[in-house]
């Protein structure tokens, strides 16, 4: 019976989809504001390191090519709306590698 047991358990546990992905939610930069434009992220934290079209991954948009992202090496992240060129959000992340192409606009 025991074994049965272990049997089911096992083929329960082996059947479980994998956990779900959550990105991890990071606070804001609190010297570039939703709304700012690129003269004005330039002026306030200079020229990024990198910059990437697309792919802004976060809690409620995920792997939409809409949003242009310029890494800044060891600070975070801010994020463009490509179409009207204005800030969406920004990440604090002290992580942040800053690889990407710098040229990319």
């Amino acid at each position: 019976m025991r074994a049965i047991s272990l049997g089911v358990l096992l083929l329960a546990v082996s059947c479980a989809g994998p956990p779900d992905y959550y990105t991890p939610s990071y606070p804001a930069l609190e010297k570039v504001h939703a709304g700012d434009t690129p003269d004005k992220v330039v002026e306030t934290m200079g020229k990024p390191t990198s910059r990437e079209n697309g792919w802004w991954r976060s809690a409620w948009v995920s792997y939409s090519t809409e949003y242009q992202v310029w890494n800044y090496r060891g600070i975070g992240r801010v994020i463009f709306d490509r179409f009207s060129s204005t800030v969406v959000a920004t990440e604090a992340d002290p992580r942040e590698s800053g690889e990407g192409d710098p040229d990319v606009m």
